[in-house]
């Protein structure tokens, strides 16, 4: 288990917040990279530098249920990764299924729940970073289908989705986390299964 923890979104780095008033996102903005795609280049637009080169410390997808009598779903994508001008910071860029973009720096935690400290490094987070070539929606599809199956199996659940993605590298090995949740605002049944980045092997 990798012992290097995002705390908290201490300080803004811009104030600029904007929505994408385009073509609409879908509501769950894993299914296409039409999201992901305003989210890069929302990226580029700060960081021209980085195109193609963003150093990634961990992607994430979420997503819940608009209220408890509607099916009606959101969700967003975070990209935590290494500032395009200080290698010594780490900031987050975010999208929401409305178009909402939002950026801000992050502390970052090393050491374990008994053991913290503040440690905005680049040595000491660049062994848990990898390229944004290694997010391919594609795959994550696949394993999401790989991964509602198991769920049904194993929990007889017929409504369901997937309310979580996460990829991060543990051990020097990159992890695909997928999590599969009871379509059911309170008390909902959820299981998470990991997956090799490449999406052939479950992680047991």
């Amino acid at each position: 288990m990798k012992s290097i923890k995002l705390t908290a979104l201490l300080i803004t780095l811009f104030t600029f917040t904007t929505s994408c008033n385009q073509e609409p996102l879908p509501n769950l903005l894993i299914e296409n990279t039409q999201g992901y795609d305003k989210l890069t280049d929302y990226i580029y637009s700060h960081y021209p530098n980085l195109k193609d080169s963003i150093e990634v410390l961990d992607f994430s997808y979420s997503a819940g249920l608009e209220s408890p009598d509607r099916t009606d779903k959101y969700s967003d994508i975070n990209i935590n990764f290494v500032h395009g001008k200080d290698k010594n910071t780490i900031v987050n860029y975010s999208i929401n299924n409305t178009g909402k973009l939002n950026n801000a720096i992050v502390d970052i935690s090393v050491g374990d729940i008994l053991n913290k400290k503040l440690s905005n490094n680049y040595e000491t987070y660049e062994p848990y970073l990898f390229s944004t070539k290694n997010i391919d929606f594609k795959v994550i599809n696949e394993v999401i289908l790989k991964s509602a199956t198991l769920f049904k199996a194993d929990t007889n659940v017929e409504k369901y989705f997937c309310s979580a993605v996460s990829i991060e590298k543990e051990d020097e090995n990159l992890v695909l986390s997928i999590t599969i949740n009871e379509e059911k605002q309170v008390s909902g049944i959820h299981k998470t299964y990991d997956w090799s980045i490449d999406g052939k092997n479950q992680i047991k």
